[in-house]
């Protein structure tokens, strides 16, 4: 129980320490990075209440399922904010518009039969897998200025895109799993992909603050319009 404790504690200090980083240097910080420090700070208040309320009333079901909707909210504002290309952002409010509706219907049904909706977290990984596949292929379209390592908009990307891809493999395996250790090794795998994810997050708001937007928007290409004479 001790290292279950202490592994929770990691956590929320990483998720915590990140978005107080965005909150300091807030003003530094482009808006889908401001969004991003939000959705930190709000994962960290929301899994240290999370826990909170299985301590004082056995059960956190219907606030984790609220907390999928949310999430789909602040995600959905980190994404539109990355790439200012305004197809791009059509085909993100699409996306995540679907998705949002769709899961809502999850969610409220699993708050009504006092369940956990891995149906309306399933499609909300799918939603953001697809909004971060999106903005990836139209910033590879273009030109980069500069290394993929030095990108933070890359690596906030994979971030997103590595836990939320993990975590709809996670939930389908669970559910078709009935072993009790076999799920006690999925929960640890969970664990250990959190980290990861909060780790990438970190590293992309250090690298978005050394190397600011000027690395992080890639030039888009000109078209070569012939001359008058030759049309």
């Amino acid at each position: 129980m001790n290292e279950i404790l202490m592994v929770r504690i990691f956590i929320y200090t990483i998720s915590l320490g990140a978005s107080i980083i965005c909150l300091v240097n807030f003003r530094k910080l482009n808006k889908s990075f401001r969004w991003l420090g939000i959705f930190l700070l709000a994962a960290s208040l929301s899994q240290i209440t999370a826990y909170a309320l299985m301590v004082t009333r056995g059960s956190n079901v219907d606030f984790y399922n609220v907390v999928i909707l949310v999430n789909i909210i602040l995600i959905f504002n980190i994404f539109v904010n990355i790439n200012g290309n305004r197809r791009t952002k059509i085909w993100l409010t699409g996306i995540f518009a679907f998705g949002f509706l769709s899961t809502l219907s999850f969610v409220w049904s699993g708050i009504a039969n006092q369940t956990f909706s891995v149906q309306g977290l399933a499609l909300m990984s799918i939603t953001v897998a697809l909004g971060a596949l999106i903005i990836l292929f139209g910033m590879m379209r273009n030109p980069l200025n500069s290394s993929p390592l030095k990108m933070g908009w890359l690596w906030l990307l994979m971030g997103f895109l590595f836990y939320y891809t993990s975590t709809f493999s996670y939930w389908t395996a669970t559910e078709f799993t009935s072993q009790v250790n076999a799920k006690k090794s999925l929960q640890n795998v969970n664990i250990v992909l959190i980290i990861i994810f909060y780790l990438i997050l970190l590293t992309a708001i250090i690298i978005q603050l050394k190397f600011g937007d000027a690395n992080n928007n890639p030039k888009p290409r000109r078209s070569i319009k012939s001359s008058s004479f030759l049309q």
